[in-house]
């Protein structure tokens, strides 16, 4: 409940910083140091031993998703690389294939 109370707080300091009001720049940039950390962390890249689970996954049709390698700054030493893996999850998938004949 405290904290709720000081989260309420900040945000009216945060307010009244941006409307200019006398002081309350200075409150908030010291408030700032302490509340800066509290939000979200960033999204951590994947192991090689998820991206190649994932990979399998979506290779064998057991997921939905999408997977993008990037190679930045192709060498001969190899470059560095980015793996942007989007594997999307609690989804259905219709499975089914359509036999026909061919018609000339």
């Amino acid at each position: 409940m405290i904290y709720t109370e000081a989260l309420e707080y900040y945000s009216q300091v945060q307010d009244a910083a941006n409307r200019r009001i006398d002081s309350a720049e200075s409150l908030y940039m010291e408030l700032h140091g302490f509340f800066r950390g509290m939000g979200p962390k960033p999204k951590e890249e994947p192991t090689k031993k998820q991206l190649k689970r994932d990979f399998n996954a979506l290779e064998r049709g057991k997921k939905d998703g999408e997977i993008t390698i990037k190679n930045i700054g192709p060498k001969t030493t190899g470059g560095k690389r980015e793996v942007i893996d989007e594997t999307f999850k609690d989804s259905t998938k219709f499975k089914g294939n359509i036999e026909g004949d061919i018609e000339e």
